[in-house]
């Protein structure tokens, strides 16, 4: 505190060393005359000795300091009270200046649901899958997925003299929104999306990044990826990890016993390796790969290799292409044909390749053709039991009568069932056929221990095939027969094959074990095309 001004015998001013407050201090009480209580107008004269900005707020103070000074000598009395202020530096508050005001930045808060999916767990939490934390998270249009608050600028402020305080930081940071989001309502601003994509939040700045790109590997430094974006990969997909993604994948290097479900294409400049059946690869669209070890992969659309495939599952609705690759080992299917340059191996490898139409659709219109049999029965036995009541009707009493006209709906009902199955049976049918006539071309050869199935037939590879040939189904001597043509002399190749056992094949709906007899199959017969 500093003294201000001396503006009578009793009153002093005295000023914050920060000028932000002016006190008033009854300095001398007298000790001979009486003790009167000061007046307001002395205690103005004394701030304005001091300088001190004299506001409505200051004059009320004022007031009240006075009428306080009055009670206290009614209450105790002016030598008493004189007495005690005598002995007293009680100073009392009579201005008060502005503070000046610093800015604050904007804020921005992640929506609780997105937060959630972005925390990391505590350390004291066990048993942690850190294999599923999701370190990137992308969104749809139109999903909320933060909160702004404005910035709050500053401003000056006036000391109790009417000095102008400078704010130490004047300006507030607002956030910045960037492309893809839109702000929506007032304090706080809700942040919307306006395209999918990942959103992206740095210093100061926030926006959707509509393509996803991982510089590294997915790992534990990234986390694993639910996108509903493009996403690239720089590096590799780590084993135990997940990329899901409604949009297209693709990896620079290879996709390791990870699972990746993408509603895309999926393209890998690198290899698809599983291990211990760990791991799968499953896309809407196409698959293009380098090679595929020991791995599951499943494709709506065509799938891509340029080496190998390797002991393998490997289910694609649309064809399975790999001019100059080999298929050795493994459960292959391709609904729209095979174009490979050799299937098996020199050691006899067990290789199961199939187009077509897919075993489990053979055997869902299996089952459905058993219960057309079972509606036909049943339906033979009401119209058994209803004849007779039909051909003498006119002798029925009432309830014979309700009861043939029951036997003759249960008839009809079974009759719009056995339709409405066969339209089942044909769809079936007719959806899981391929589009053009199925076939496994091979450019070199097939090696023994190949098993080849076309639709609900089922050859065994006893003897090496040379190519390059082509594996079809053609009418032979009034009967359906796998066949295969040599592309360079016609010569066709009779194969030994059977229907297959759809009651013994492996409930493996990916790609289902085929059953081969190793009885007595005979050498394929030759015949001039």
């Amino acid at each position: 505190m500093t003294d201000a001004a001396e503006t009578s015998h009793r009153l002093r001013v005295v000023l914050s060393d920060d000028r932000m407050e002016a006190y008033v201090q009854i300095a001398d009480v007298g000790a001979d005359s009486q003790f009167m209580p000061p007046a307001a107008t002395e205690v103005r004269a004394a701030l304005e000795r001091a300088q001190v900005v004299i506001t409505p707020e200051v004059e009320a103070r004022i007031d009240v300091f006075i009428a306080r000074c009055n009670a206290a000598v009614n209450e105790f009395g002016q030598d008493q009270w004189r007495a005690m202020l005598a002995n007293s530096e009680q100073c009392h508050l009579l201005a008060e200046g502005t503070p000046p005001v610093d800015a604050v930045d904007g804020a921005f808060e992640w929506a609780a649901e997105l937060d959630e999916k972005l925390a990391r767990p505590s350390v004291d939490v066990e048993r942690v899958n850190y294999f599923a934390l999701n370190g990137v998270i992308t969104v749809g249009p139109g999903t909320l997925v933060g909160r702004v608050t404005p910035a709050v600028q500053g401003h000056s402020g006036y000391d109790v003299q009417g000095a102008e305080v400078v704010s130490k930081r004047p300006q507030g940071q607002e956030i910045k929104i960037g492309f893809g989001l839109e702000a929506r309502g007032e304090h706080p601003l809700e942040l919307y999306t306006t395209v999918a994509g990942r959103v992206l939040f740095s210093d100061d700045h926030a926006r959707v990044c509509e393509v996803l790109k991982i510089l590294g590997d997915i790992d534990f430094r990234s986390g694993s990826v639910d996108a509903c974006v493009d996403v690239t990969v720089h590096g590799t997909v780590q084993s135990n990890f997940h990329v899901y993604t409604t949009k297209s994948l693709t990896v620079n290097k290879g996709i390791e016993a990870a699972d990746v479900r993408v509603g895309g294409d999926i393209t890998v400049k690198g290899g698809i390796f599983g291990q211990d059946e760990k791991g799968q690869v499953d896309a809407e669209g196409a698959i293009t790969a380098h090679l595929i070890n020991e791995a599951r992969v499943r494709a709506g659309g065509n799938i891509h290799f340029h080496k190998e495939v390797l002991n393998s599952h490997v289910f694609a609705s649309g064809a399975l292409v790999g001019e100059r690759g080999t298929l050795i080992g493994g459960r292959i299917y391709a609904r729209e044909g095979i174009r490979v340059r050799r299937i098996g191996s020199d050691a006899d490898v067990v290789t199961q390749v199939t187009t077509g139409i897919h075993s489990s659709v053979l055997r869902q219109i299996r089952d459905i053709e058993d219960q057309i049999q079972d509606c036909q029965r049943a339906a033979e036995d009401v119209r058994a039991a209803v004849e007779p009541m039909v051909a003498d009707l006119k002798r029925l009493g009432p309830t014979q009568r309700e009861r043939a006209a029951e036997l003759l709906s249960q008839a009809e009902e079974l009759n719009k069932e056995i339709v409405r199955l066969r339209e089942e049976a044909a769809r079936l049918e007719r959806e899981g056929q391929p589009q053009e006539e199925a076939a496994i071309v091979v450019h070199q050869h097939i090696h023994r221990g190949a098993h080849l199935a076309i639709g609900p037939r089922v050859a065994r590879v006893r003897e090496l095939i040379q190519g390059p040939t082509k594996v079809v189904l053609r009418e032979v001597d009034g009967s359906e027969k796998m066949i295969a043509v040599h592309q360079l002399s016609g010569s066709i190749t009779v194969l030994p094959s059977k229907m297959m056992d759809l009651e013994a094949l492996d409930e493996d709906e990916l790609c289902p074990e085929l059953v081969v007899e190793d009885a007595s199959e005979q050498a394929a017969t030759q015949s001039e095309g």
